[in-house]
C-alpha cells in the first residue's frame, strides 16, 4: 500500500504545481501600460502594468500566465472564467471582481481640435457643450471619477450623445479623421499615441482634474482571492521601496517629455527668446537709423526665421509664425521702444541725451539679449525637435542650432549689417544643444528621468549657452569650422 500512497502524494504535488502555474492574468493593449513587443522574432508583453505584475508574482512566489484580451471581450472573459485577474482597470469598474490596493492612478483629460474655440474648466461645463451633433467620445469600461459625468454617460437618454470606441487607438483615429470633436481619455495613453503618430500639435488638451485609482482586479473564483491580504502587503512594499516609482520613470518618459512642451516655464523660456531677439533687433535698427517699418521687418526675420525653418524640417507645417501673441510682442516692443526714444530725444538736457544714447554703453545690452535669445531658442528648438519626430540626438541638436541661429545670420546678410555674431555663435548653440539632446536620449531608459531632471537639464543648458556666448565675446574668440563656413556661404549668396 505504501507505493500506492506515494503515487497519490506525487500526483497531489504535481497537481498543486500545475495549479500554481496556471494563474492567468488578463491584460489589454494600452501604451505605455501594457503592449506587445517583438525583438529578434520573439514576441513578449511589456509595459508598466506588465512589469508590475511580474514583480508582484516574484514577491508572492507564484507563477502567472499573461493572457492578452481585446477590451470589448473583457466582460466575456470574466463571466467565462477565462482569467483569474485583470490588469490596469479603475477600482469598481468591473463586476464580480475584488480589488487590491491601487498601484497607480490615471488622469483623464478632454481633447479637442487645436482649432476649436470651445473651452471649459469642469466636467459640468464640458457636458453643456455635448449634443447629438457634438457627441462625447469615450472608451468603454472607464469610470471617469466624476459623479455628474458618470451619470450622464450611464443615462440611456443620452445614448445618442455618447460615442464609444473599442480602444483608445480607435477613438483617436476617429477624432483625427473628424468624426468626433471632443473625447475624454487617460493623459498618458493619449500623449503616447499622439507622440507616435506625430499628431500632438493638432490636438488641444484640457485638464478636468479627473483622477481614478488603478488596481489589480481579482475574480472571486480565483486562487488569488485567498491571497488578497498578502498581495496588498506586497503592493505597499513596492511603493515603499521605490519599485513602482522606477516603473513610472522608465515607461512614462515620452509622455513626461511631451507635457514639458506645455509647461508654463518652457513657454516662458520661449517668450524670453522672442523678447530678447526683438530687443536685440531694435537696438541694431536704432543705431543703423532704420525706419520703423524696416526695423519691424528686421525683427521679424530675426525672431521667426529659425523657428519656421525648424517647423518645416520637422513636421512640414509652420506653427510658430501663426502664434499671434509672439508677433504682437515683437511689433509691440518695437513700437513702445520707438515711442520712448522719440520722447527722450525731445529732452533739452544734453547730458541726459548723451547718457541714454550711447552705442558703446548699449552694446553690452545688445549682446546680453542676443545671448539670451540664443540660449532660449536652442533649448526650445531641441525639445520641439525631440517631440515632433523620431530623430537622432545629432539631428535634434542641429535643429536646435537652426532654430537659434538662422534668423540672425540671414537677417544680417539681408540687411548687410556688421555684427559680432561670428564669435562662436553657431558653435556654442550646436555644442550645448547636442549635449541636451544626447542627455535626453541616454536618460530615457534610466530611473532618474522626470520633470525635475528635465527642468535641471534645460536650465543648465540655458546658463551654459549664455555664459559661453558672453565669454566668447569678452575674449574675442572667433568662429572655428562650421560657423565660419556658414557665414562665408551666406556672404557668397
Amino acid at each position: 500500500m505504501r507505493p500506492f500512497y506515494f503515487v497519490i502524494l506525487l500526483v497531489s504535488l504535481i497537481g498543486s504545481t500545475v495549479a500554481a502555474s496556471s494563474i492567468k492574468i488578463g491584460w489589454i493593449s494600452r501604451l505605455p501600460y501594457s503592449y506587445q513587443t517583438n525583438n529578434y522574432s520573439i514576441s513578449q508583453a511589456s509595459g508598466l502594468d506588465i512589469d508590475f505584475i511580474r514583480d508582484l508574482a516574484r514577491r508572492l512566489k507564484i507563477k502567472v500566465t499573461l493572457v492578452p484580451i481585446n477590451e470589448k471581450d473583457v466582460h466575456k472573459a470574466i463571466s467565462n472564467h477565462e482569467i483569474d485577474a485583470i490588469l490596469g482597470f479603475p477600482i469598481n469598474s468591473l463586476p464580480n471582481v475584488v480589488w487590491t490596493e491601487p498601484y497607480r492612478q490615471e488622469a483623464y483629460v478632454a481633447y479637442l481640435s487645436a482649432n476649436s474655440k470651445e473651452f471649459f474648466y469642469t466636467p459640468q461645463q464640458l457636458l453643456e457643450t455635448i449634443s447629438e451633433a457634438n457627441p462625447l467620445g469615450l472608451t468603454p469600461l472607464r469610470n471617469l471619477g466624476d459623479v455628474a459625468l458618470n451619470d450622464f454617460i450611464s443615462n440611456p437618454k443620452n445614448s445618442t450623445k455618447i460615442h464609444t470606441a473599442h480602444t483608445e487607438s480607435d477613438l483617436l483615429e476617429e477624432f483625427l479623421q473628424g468624426s468626433l470633436n471632443v473625447f475624454i481619455g487617460d493623459r498618458i495613453v493619449f500623449s503616447t499615441l499622439l507622440h507616435k503618430l506625430h499628431q500632438w500639435k493638432y490636438v488641444r488638451e484640457i485638464n478636468l482634474d479627473l483622477n481614478k485609482q488603478i488596481a489589480l482586479g481579482i475574480l472571486k473564483h480565483s486562487p488569488l482571492a485567498e491571497k488578497l491580504k498578502d498581495i496588498n502587503l506586497q503592493i505597499t512594499a513596492m511603493h515603499k521601496d521605490g519599485k513602482i516609482d522606477r516603473l513610472f520613470t522608465e515607461y512614462l518618459t515620452p509622455a513626461v517629455l511631451m507635457h514639458t512642451i506645455d509647461e508654463g516655464w518652457l513657454r516662458l523660456i520661449e517668450l524670453i527668446g522672442v523678447v530678447s531677439f526683438a530687443i536685440y533687433a531694435f537696438i541694431h535698427g536704432f543705431y543703423r537709423h532704420m525706419a520703423f517699418v524696416k526695423t519691424v521687418g528686421f525683427s521679424i526675420v530675426v525672431v521667426f526665421i529659425g523657428p519656421v525653418l525648424k517647423d518645416i524640417l520637422t513636421t512640414g507645417h509652420i506653427e510658430f509664425f501663426k502664434n499671434p501673441y509672439y508677433l504682437s510682442v515683437v511689433i509691440g516692443i518695437i513700437f513702445v521702444a520707438h515711442a520712448i526714444i522719440s520722447t527722450l530725444r525731445s529732452l533739452s538736457y544734453r547730458q541726459i541725451r548723451t547718457y541714454i544714447f550711447s552705442e558703446n554703453k548699449d552694446r553690452w545690452i545688445q549682446e546680453i539679449t542676443c545671448a539670451l535669445g540664443l540660449a532660449s531658442y536652442t533649448v526650445s528648438g531641441v525639445l520641439y525637435a525631440i517631440t515632433s519626430a523620431e530623430t537622432s540626438w545629432f539631428w535634434e541638436g542641429l535643429l536646435g542650432t537652426i532654430t537659434a541661429t538662422s534668423g540672425l545670420l540671414i537677417a544680417h546678410e539681408l540687411y548687410k549689417l556688421p555684427s559680432k555674431i561670428n564669435f562662436l555663435f553657431v558653435e556654442i548653440s550646436f555644442g550645448w544643444g547636442t549635449l541636451l539632446a544626447l542627455y535626453f536620449t541616454l536618460s530615457r531608459s534610466t530611473i532618474n528621468f522626470d520633470q525635475e531632471s528635465i527642468f535641471m537639464a534645460v536650465m543648465t543648458t540655458l546658463f551654459g549657452i549664455f555664459l559661453s556666448r558672453m565669454l566668447a565675446l569678452y575674449h574675442q574668440i572667433s568662429s572655428i569650422g562650421f560657423g565660419r563656413r556658414l557665414r562665408e556661404t551666406l556672404d557668397n549668396l
